[in-house]
Protein backbone atom coordinates (compact mmCIF):
# COMPACT_ATOMS: atom_id res chain seq x y z
CA UNK A 1 0.00 0.00 0.00
CA UNK A 2 2.99 2.29 0.33
CA UNK A 3 3.25 2.78 -3.43
CA UNK A 4 -0.29 4.08 -4.01
CA UNK A 5 1.06 7.59 -4.67
CA UNK A 6 3.59 6.24 -7.17
CA UNK A 7 0.92 4.18 -8.95
CA UNK A 8 -1.39 7.18 -9.12
CA UNK A 9 1.40 9.36 -10.53
CA UNK A 10 2.29 6.63 -13.04
CA UNK A 11 -1.31 6.58 -14.30
CA UNK A 12 -1.51 10.40 -14.41
CA UNK A 13 1.77 10.63 -16.31
CA UNK A 14 0.63 7.98 -18.80
CA UNK A 15 -2.54 9.98 -19.50
CA UNK A 16 -0.60 13.23 -19.85
CA UNK A 17 1.98 11.68 -22.17
CA UNK A 18 -0.80 10.22 -24.31
CA UNK A 19 -2.41 13.64 -24.71
CA UNK A 20 0.97 15.21 -25.50
CA UNK A 21 1.65 12.58 -28.16
CA UNK A 22 -1.76 13.23 -29.72
CA UNK A 23 -1.07 16.98 -29.73
CA UNK A 24 2.33 16.33 -31.34
CA UNK A 25 0.79 14.18 -34.07
CA UNK A 26 -1.96 16.74 -34.75
CA UNK A 27 0.62 19.51 -35.06
CA UNK A 28 2.76 17.37 -37.34
CA UNK A 29 -0.19 16.56 -39.58
CA UNK A 30 -1.27 20.22 -39.67
CA UNK A 31 2.18 21.33 -40.79
CA UNK A 32 2.45 18.65 -43.45
CA UNK A 33 -1.12 19.30 -44.66
CA UNK A 34 -0.44 23.01 -45.03
CA UNK A 35 2.72 22.32 -47.03
CA UNK A 36 0.95 19.70 -49.16
CA UNK A 37 -1.98 22.02 -49.81
CA UNK A 38 0.40 24.75 -50.93
CA UNK A 39 2.07 22.33 -53.32
CA UNK A 40 -1.28 21.06 -54.63
CA UNK A 41 -2.39 24.62 -55.41
CA UNK A 42 0.73 25.16 -57.44
CA UNK A 43 2.44 27.43 -54.96
CA UNK A 44 6.06 26.52 -54.70
CA UNK A 45 7.35 26.59 -51.18
CA UNK A 46 10.97 27.54 -50.79
CA UNK A 47 13.28 24.76 -49.68
CA UNK A 48 14.19 26.59 -46.49
CA UNK A 49 10.53 26.34 -45.36
CA UNK A 50 10.76 22.56 -45.67
CA UNK A 51 14.00 22.64 -43.70
CA UNK A 52 12.30 24.81 -41.08
CA UNK A 53 9.38 22.39 -40.89
CA UNK A 54 11.74 19.44 -40.45
CA UNK A 55 13.71 21.31 -37.80
CA UNK A 56 10.52 22.23 -35.97
CA UNK A 57 9.41 18.60 -35.99
CA UNK A 58 12.81 17.44 -34.71
CA UNK A 59 12.72 19.95 -31.86
CA UNK A 60 9.16 18.90 -30.96
CA UNK A 61 10.16 15.23 -30.98
CA UNK A 62 13.19 15.96 -28.78
CA UNK A 63 11.02 17.90 -26.34
CA UNK A 64 8.41 15.15 -26.19
CA UNK A 65 11.01 12.44 -25.63
CA UNK A 66 12.70 14.56 -22.93
CA UNK A 67 9.40 14.95 -21.09
CA UNK A 68 8.81 11.19 -21.42
CA UNK A 69 12.24 10.46 -19.94
CA UNK A 70 11.60 12.96 -17.15
CA UNK A 71 8.32 11.22 -16.29
CA UNK A 72 9.62 7.65 -16.61
CA UNK A 73 8.92 5.43 -13.60
CA UNK A 74 11.62 3.66 -11.59
CA UNK A 75 11.23 -0.08 -11.17
CA UNK A 76 12.96 -2.31 -8.62
CA UNK A 77 14.91 -5.48 -9.45
CA UNK A 78 11.88 -7.60 -8.61
CA UNK A 79 9.57 -5.54 -10.85
CA UNK A 80 8.17 -3.47 -8.01
CA UNK A 81 7.28 0.13 -8.75
CA UNK A 82 9.63 2.31 -6.70
CA UNK A 83 8.77 5.74 -8.11
CA UNK A 84 6.05 6.83 -10.52
CA UNK A 85 8.29 9.37 -12.26
CA UNK A 86 8.27 13.14 -12.03
CA UNK A 87 4.94 14.82 -11.49
CA UNK A 88 3.93 16.35 -14.83
CA UNK A 89 1.13 18.35 -13.25
CA UNK A 90 3.56 20.56 -11.34
CA UNK A 91 4.29 24.09 -12.53
CA UNK A 92 7.56 25.27 -13.95
CA UNK A 93 9.89 24.46 -16.81
CA UNK A 94 9.25 20.72 -16.70
CA UNK A 95 5.48 20.99 -16.64
CA UNK A 96 3.63 20.12 -19.81
CA UNK A 97 0.59 22.24 -19.40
Amino acid sequence: MGNQGAKKRLDQNAKRMRSLRIAFIIGLLAQLSARGLALARGNSTPGWLWVGTALSMAISWFTLSSIAAFAAPTWGKDGELLDGGADLSMGGMCASG
